[in-house]
């Protein structure tokens, strides 16, 4: 799975193979990992995007982000 991060100032990040996506909790800074991309919920939170690269975006600067198979 490749995602495509759509930034709000008009650029995008490509992450290739993605294999999880950790959100950073705001209020105790506790790790909530997401493998199943069908469920994906965008909050106001950090997030680290892994797959063949690494992304760490936070959720407020983030307007979609579209998964696909390449």
């Amino acid at each position: 799975m490749d995602a495509i991060i759509k930034v709000k100032d008009g650029s995008s990040i490509t992450v290739k193979n993605l294999r999880v996506i950790k959100r950073i909790s705001t209020n105790d800074s506790s790790i909530t990992e997401e493998n199943n991309f069908e469920n994906f919920v965008l909050y106001n939170s950090p997030y680290i995007f892994v797959g063949s690269d690494i992304a760490s975006i936070d959720g407020n600067n983030i307007e979609y982000v579209f998964f696909y198979q390449d």
